[in-house]
């Protein structure tokens, strides 16, 4: 409901068309500002959105290819895996036997 106002009228020094005016700039601002923070947050949960997609989409594409791998390429592969833990303790047993005998 709109209150015809006399464009004439003062609130003391200020005048109502002065008001009004305030107003719509405020409202504008607290309007951008809430729409900011919606691009925001849209912005964010599409890019987390996109991500978990992309994850699970590879992780589909790696349990096909692990189902297409016959039970001696399984084998191969976790032996290839295991020499490369044994290459990683021995790399880290001579790294810590360098540092012990330090001063």
């Amino acid at each position: 409901m709109k209150i015809p106002v006399k464009i004439s009228h003062s609130l003391g020094d200020l005048f109502w068309e002065e008001v009004v005016n305030f107003k719509k700039q405020v409202s504008t601002a607290i309007d951008n500002f809430i729409n900011s923070i919606f691009d925001d947050r849209l912005y964010h949960g599409s890019r987390a959105l996109v991500k978990a997609l992309r994850f699970y989409n590879e992780f589909l594409e790696k349990q096909d290819r692990y189902q297409q791998e016959t039970p001696a390429q399984r084998q191969a592969e976790r032996a290839w895996i295991d020499s490369q833990w044994t290459e990683i303790k021995r790399l880290e047993k001579g790294i810590k036997v360098i540092l012990n005998s330090s001063p």
